[in-house]
């Protein structure tokens, strides 16, 4: 029984690593100024409406993700409990997508664009360093829609190899 348990976990573990692997493989990016222009437009309104709304101090440091992270959290709560609908809560999760991914350009190198994930193009990131593809947008929509599994501060971590 144990033996069989152990080799349906190794299964599972190599399924989810191939399905990675080949998710991986049909992403690409395109660099695009206008997506940049776009992207800091929308991050520079994140911080306007945290200093204006919540008294928060964003300065695109590293340590403002935590902050995010804990709006984000906020957000989630809102939206869990049904107080905000996804329609509602869209432009905010925007702007705080983009405040990420321009944390990550300025304090690490990226170059905004777009990524795309099997034909669905998104706004994104391409890491200097790295070469790593980051959606901040998409990350910060998983974190207000599901929850604390897909924690903001985190995510920039592991992007920003912290």
């Amino acid at each position: 029984m144990f033996r069989h348990s152990v080799l349906t976990a190794l299964l599972a573990l190599l399924l989810c690593a191939a399905t990675a692997s080949a998710r991986e493989s049909r992403m690409s990016f395109e660099t695009d100024s206008s997506a940049q222009g776009t992207a800091m437009r929308h991050a520079r309104e994140l911080v306007v409406f945290a200093q204006s709304e919540l008294n928060l101090k964003l300065d695109f440091s590293d340590a403002s993700v935590r902050d995010v992270e804990e709006l984000a959290g906020s957000l989630h709560a809102d939206f869990r409990r049904q107080r905000a609908g996804a329609d509602e809560v869209a432009p905010l999760v925007t702007m705080i997508g983009s405040y990420l991914g321009e944390v990550l350009r300025r304090n690490h190198g990226a170059q905004w664009g777009w990524v795309s994930v099997n034909g669905h193009r998104v706004l994104g990131l391409k890491a200097a360093r790295t070469g790593a593809l980051f959606t901040p947008v998409e990350t910060a929509k998983r974190r207000v829609h599901q929850g604390a599994s897909s924690n903001l501060w985190r995510a920039y971590q592991v992007k920003a190899g912290l």
